[in-house]
C-alpha cells in the first residue's frame, strides 16, 4: 500500500496562502450579499405604497413581492440565482477542507502498476524530471485540483475551460489573461488522455471510459468525470475506504 508523502514547506506555504485568499474572497462575497440586503431594504421603503413584501423568514431567497394589481414576483429566488449563496458555501467548504488538512488527491508511485499515466507524470514532475512536455506538465498541475474545483451536476463532476485557466494562473506565475484558449485546450486534452488506461496511441480525450474525459459544454469545453467513479478512484489511490 502506497502512502502519501508529508507536504513540503513550499506546499504548506501554498496551502496557507490559499486559505488566506479564500477567506478574502469569502469576505468579498459576504459583503456583496450584505450590499444586496441593504439595497433591498432601501427599495422596500421606497416602494411600500405600491407593493407588498412577504419576508417572514428574513432570508433573501424567501423574499416575495406582490404589486397592488395582484401580480407576484419571487424576487429573493431571482436574486439568489445570481448572487452568492452557493459560492459562499463552496468557499466555506474549501476553507474547512484546507484547514483540516484533507487531501483531495493522493498520487501513487510511478512504480505502482495500478497508477494512471497522470499519476506517473505527476511523480516525474515532483522528482524534477524534465522529459515532460510543457502541456503535460501543466496537466499534472490541473489534475489534483479537479476534485475540489469541479462542480457536481446530475451524477457528474465538471470543470470548464475557465476553471482550468484559473488553476493554471494560480499554480504558475502567469495571469489568467495570459493563457490563450489553444493552450488551455491542449492542457485539458492531456488531463483527459492521461487518465486513460489504454496504450498511448489509443487514448482519446473524449472517451467516456477515461476517469476524466472532455466534452462540449453549453458554453465552453469541460472536463467531466462520473462522480461515483471519481470517489472510488480516490479511495483506491489512497489505499482504502477512508
Amino acid at each position: 500500500m502506497s502512502t502519501a508523502q508529508d507536504p513540503t514547506a513550499e506546499e504548506l506555504a501554498w496551502l496557507r496562502q490559499t486559505v488566506e485568499d479564500l477567506r478574502d474572497e469569502l469576505e468579498k462575497e459576504r459583503e456583496a450579499r450584505r450590499a444586496i440586503e441593504r439595497k433591498l431594504a432601501a427599495h422596500s421603503k421606497q416602494l411600500q405604497n405600491d407593493v407588498e413584501f412577504e419576508w417572514d423568514t428574513g432570508m433573501i431567497e424567501d423574499l416575495s413581492v406582490r404589486s397592488t394589481t395582484g401580480a407576484e414576483f419571487p424576487l429573493g429566488t431571482a436574486v439568489m440565482k445570481r448572487a452568492t449563496k452557493d459560492r459562499v458555501q463552496e468557499l466555506e467548504a474549501r476553507i474547512r477542507k484546507l484547514e483540516e488538512g484533507e487531501v483531495d488527491v493522493v498520487v501513487r508511485s510511478e512504480m505502482d502498476h495500478d497508477a494512471l499515466p497522470i499519476e506517473r507524470a505527476i511523480a516525474l514532475r515532483q522528482q524534477g524530471n524534465s522529459d515532460l512536455s510543457a502541456n503535460k506538465e501543466r496537466a499534472t498541475l490541473v489534475f489534483p485540483e479537479f476534485g475540489p474545483r469541479s462542480r457536481s451536476w446530475s451524477g457528474t463532476m465538471r470543470l470548464d475551460s475557465d476553471g482550468v485557466r484559473r488553476i493554471l494562473a494560480e499554480m504558475t506565475d502567469r495571469s489568467s489573461k495570459s493563457w490563450n484558449r489553444n493552450t488551455v485546450v491542449r492542457v485539458m486534452r492531456w488531463v483527459a488522455k492521461l487518465t486513460s488506461d489504454k496504450e498511448p496511441s489509443d487514448r482519446d480525450p473524449y472517451d467516456g471510459r477515461n476517469l476524466i474525459h472532455m466534452r462540449e459544454g453549453d458554453k465552453r469545453l469541460e472536463l467531466v468525470a462520473d462522480r461515483g467513479e471519481w470517489i472510488d478512484w480516490t479511495r483506491e489511490a489512497a489505499g482504502g475506504d477512508h
